[in-house]
């Protein structure tokens, strides 16, 4: 039978965990009198999984590196950090959309699956028409159920998606939808099936690409800058080279991952809906998540829909709303991390207002 947005699923029922080779999913539109005007089929080979299962792996942190110069006197006893200031519930809104967007390394090892190096909420919201993009910075210092307080990226690494979601939703009172997974290499198999990006850069930015992006040719400065998917990988791994559009360290490195995002966006906004189906048949071979293809033909027409000339854009933490410092780790060594023990509530009433548009949590 056909479901209520059009869609209807062919070839099999769909279980927790599969790998889609031999299943379709259906879209029929028809006119007023009934008679069919459209009839695609979507041929989705890609990885589903809920995430559910994902093994579990002893706590890890990250000391400072060797030659990082700071004052040993500032380093804080984690005992002295509280998170008391934590209050409310995790919202769920059947309106607002949120997908939690996570770039990892390709390379994962029985005994470790490393950190995330990009962690994105991409939301849909349908009361404001809007969607938007808040990027975490993955130095947060946040408590992690089961572990120790550690940075936030952690979580991924000692529990995969599931620990991340609920440290996502326990902290930030965050409801997250859907997950989506995507490593390095794939990555760039993506940007270059979607024909590259231009962005700005300067000439620290352009020379530290040449000199990661090995196998293609070098590039200069600009304001448009062409870059294929290996050049846009590491455009978006930039963390040492300051820049006056996107800024220093890491904040300048998530704003380049949500330059990208939008930049695909922008691309595609005006696209019809057999292009999206084409889009979406290209890409998904190259993604792992928890969404069915109904969900994510939804989603992404939902979006479409709204005509929006970009993505609406946050970083979390908000700006003087934090501070930098260091933690004093088990080992006796210390590790550097972004603290906002002291401006959480700032931290989620602003995240909520930009999501939600409200802070009723």
């Amino acid at each position: 039978s056909i479901a209520a947005e059009g869609l209807i699923y062919a070839g099999g029922d769909f279980n927790d965990k599969w790998n889609i080779t031999d299943k379709k999913v259906r879209k029929i539109e028809k006119d007023e009198e009934g008679n069919i005007t459209s009839d695609i089929w979507i041929d989705s080979r890609y990885t589903h999984n809920d995430f559910k299962d994902e093994e579990r792996y002893e706590e890890e942190f990250e000391e400072v590196e060797d030659g990082e110069e700071y004052d040993p006197e500032s380093v804080i006893n984690p005992e002295d950090i509280s998170w008391d200031k934590l209050k409310g519930d995790t919202v769920y809104d059947e309106n607002v959309i949120n997908i939690l967007l996570v770039g990892c390394d390709a390379v994962s090892t029985s005994k470790d699956r490393g950190r995330t190096d990009s962690i994105m909420i991409l939301t849909i919201n349908k009361n404001q028409k809007s969607i938007k993009l808040t990027s975490i910075m993955r130095d947060l210092y946040v408590p992690i159920e089961g572990y120790r307080d550690n940075k936030i990226n952690a979580a991924y690494r000692q529990g995969g998606m599931s620990l991340l979601k609920s440290t996502i939703e326990d902290f930030f009172k965050i409801g997250i939808s859907y997950q989506v997974r995507i490593n390095f290499d794939t990555f760039q198999v993506i940007i270059d099936k979607l024909g590259g990006i231009e962005v700005t850069l300067n000439e620290k930015e352009a020379a530290f690409i040449n000199e990661k992006a090995k196998n293609s040719p070098n590039i200069g400065a600009g304001d448009s800058v062409e870059l294929n998917g290996e050049q846009a990988l590491w455009f978006s791994r930039i963390r040492y080279a300051k820049s006056d559009v996107y800024g220093r360290d890491d904040f300048g490195r998530t704003k380049r991952q949500r330059t990208v995002l939008n930049y695909i966006f922008k691309e595609y906004k005006d696209m019809s809906y057999t292009e999206l189906v084409d889009m979406v048949n290209t890409l998904l071979p190259y993604v792992e998540t928890d969404m069915t293809p109904n969900e994510i033909i939804a989603c992404a027409w939902n979006a479409l829909s709204f005509r929006s000339s970009g993505f609406e854009e946050y970083r979390i933490p908000a700006d003087k709303c934090y501070k930098g410092g260091y933690v004093k780790l088990p080992s006796g060594n210390d590790m550097s991390v972004i603290l906002i023990d002291e401006y959480i509530k700032e931290n989620v009433d602003g995240v909520h207002m930009f999501i939600y548009g409200d802070t009723d949590y």
